[in-house]
């Protein structure tokens, strides 16, 4: 499960210079949830 702790580091990197030519993006935090292919209704626990 994730944290705050990797949330707080995509702002960071938003925030920051290196991100100066990001524009107009999604970044999802999710630890690669939603690139699973699996129902929405599917279990996520074993």
């Amino acid at each position: 499960m994730g944290t705050g702790d990797d949330v707080a580091r995509a702002v960071a990197f938003l925030a920051s210079d290196d991100a100066d030519y990001v524009t107009g993006q999604v970044l999802v935090v999710d630890g690669g949830l939603a690139a699973q292919a699996r129902p929405p209704d599917a279990e996520l626990l074993p």
